[in-house]
């Protein structure tokens, strides 16, 4: 096995894409983080890195600070390789982000040089839709686009979020560029009652994000509703499929993506790195 560290997203792309693409939804998020990479300038201390068995690419990993170390599918005996070329970019990272059979073992092997301790913080599931089911019922109301009147009560909601999510790393510029854009939608029933958001882009899907009712809004169907208008909206517009992440420990909102049509693609875990040691670097 060998690793080819990459200067940049774009020449990471170059190297990685079609093998990425084979399976798109599943690698939606290093597609969509290196497509926005590629578009601006280099970020401080990036980490972009393919695996490769022979000539062929068999993986990829990659980390924008301050998010954990993110890795796809790859075979075990990569692993070793990876984490020597890591740990030649940081000596501390916060985690590990990736397919369970990755990424246990990649932290395994990182508390094994780097004493300390790991723990599971989400075990999640990536799903995808390519046909919409048709639902039994749906609320009052309907989806709009948010428009500058919305953006307080989006950033207040999207606190909300971070609060019921447990997300530890800092959102504000991922919500700044989602307003920016214009990529909140609400489900309005005489006023907001559900936000949902058209995330990263991959050459032939979507990903839908930022999906929050607040608690005095919750158990009428809203953010299912929303959901399912969202993800029509990205199939007529001429996507081949829409992709999600949900926490497998709640079981209503994977519920809810099963009767809407998402069906299963991959089970990811994000793993956090508690260190004994203290080092400078990044």
């Amino acid at each position: 096995m060998r690793i080819h560290r990459h200067a940049d997203a774009g020449a990471f792309l170059r190297s990685a894409e079609s093998w990425l693409l084979r399976s798109e939804p599943e690698n939606n998020l290093v597609i969509g983080v290196a497509q926005t990479s590629s578009r601006q300038e280099s970020g401080v201390d990036e980490y972009w890195a393919t695996v490769h068995d022979g000539g062929q690419v068999v993986g990829a990993a990659f980390r924008t600070p301050p998010f954990p170390l993110g890795l796809t599918r790859m075979p075990a005996g990569a692993i070793p390789a990876l984490l020597e070329d890591v740990m030649d970019v940081y000596r501390q990272l916060p985690g590990v982000a990736g397919p369970a059979t990755v990424a246990e073992p990649f932290a395994r092997h990182w508390q094994e040089r780097e004493g300390g301790s790991w723990r599971v913080r989400f075990f999640q599931r990536i799903y995808a839709l390519t046909e919409l089911a048709v639902l039994a019922a749906l609320p009052s109301g309907l989806l709009r686009s948010m428009d500058d009147s919305d953006e307080n009560l989006i950033w207040e909601w999207m606190d909300g979020f971070v609060r019921d999510t447990g997300i530890s790393v800092p959102v504000e510029r991922f919500v700044q560029s989602l307003l920016n854009d214009r990529r909140f939608f609400l489900w309005d029933d005489n006023g907001p009652r559900s936000v949902v958001a058209a995330g990263r882009d991959t050459p032939h899907g979507a990903c839908i994000t930022a999906v929050y009712t607040p608690s005095e809004y919750r158990a009428n169907g809203y953010a299912s509703a929303a959901v399912a208008a969202l993800s029509r909206q990205i199939l007529v517009s001429g996507k081949q499929f829409c992709c999600l992440y949900t926490d497998l420990s709640n079981p209503t909102s994977n519920s809810i993506y099963a009767k809407i049509g998402y069906e299963p693609v991959r089970d990811d875990m994000e793993l956090v790195f508690e260190q004994s040691r203290s080092y400078s670097a990044v």
